[in-house]
């Protein structure tokens, strides 16, 4: 599903967020990626949606090569990736039906599924009764299920989440991790990032440690 073989970036010409990864994630995995604020986590993650370039190495991603890959076959690679933000990145004129919605409607889901499909998302993040609110009416724990539902609304292959519960309380960071689980019980690929180690202590799952944009450590936790 996933594959990144020797890979580097570099920033600014000589500052290293990644040094010669190598990493495999198959498909259905749910893994977490680990390590202190600036070990290359974020980088990593902006690797496999194409927010960057590698300068060395090779990535796949369900049979793309990241490195052969035309402008015009960007949109198709990001639509089976669904991206989850610290910050959430939600549109506050907009309902959180709409902003689901919105999702679907970016990349041609016919109109009369559009409803249905939000309608689905919205219930499996428990926020059906929220349909109508704006964001800012909502907690941080409610906005960042929003920002789940219209990730996944266009059912992807992978989601990929970015300190999901940064913001959050113990309480609302366990509910996030929950909706994780399932999403993954139905098939979807999750990598979660965090530096949060009671996200994954005893969780069961395969955790990658990042240290200096170096893979330091793997295994399950």
């Amino acid at each position: 599903m996933i594959e990144m073989l020797n890979v580097t970036k570099y920033y600014d010409g000589n500052s290293t967020a990644l040094v010669d990864v190598n990493l495999k994630v198959e498909k259905g995995e749910f893994i977490f990626i680990t390590g202190p604020s600036g070990a290359g986590k974020t980088t990593l993650l902006k690797l496999l949606f194409y927010a960057e370039i590698a300068d060395e190495g090779q990535i796949l991603i369900a049979g793309w090569d990241l490195y052969k890959l035309s402008k015009r076959s960007i949109p198709y690679l990001r639509r089976n990736i669904g991206i989850v933000f610290q910050d959430f990145k939600l549109l506050t004129n907009m309902t959180v039906f709409e902003n689901v919605a919105f999702a679907m409607r970016v990349v041609g889901t016919p109109y009369k599924e559009i409803r249905q499909k939000a309608l689905n998302v919205l219930k499996l993040a428990g926020l059906v009764h929220k349909a109508d609110d704006y964001p800012l009416r909502l907690s941080g724990g409610e906005q960042q299920r929003v920002a789940i539902a219209r990730a996944v609304g266009n059912e992807p292959t992978i989601l990929l989440a970015d300190e999901p519960t940064g913001n959050l309380d113990n309480r609302s960071a366990s509910a996030i991790i929950e909706i994780f689980k399932e999403i993954n019980s139905k098939g979807t690929t999750v990598l979660v990032a965090t530096h949060n180690e009671n996200l994954f202590t005893s969780s069961g799952r395969r955790v990658i440690t990042l240290d200096s944009g170096r893979v330091a450590g793997e295994g399950l936790r």
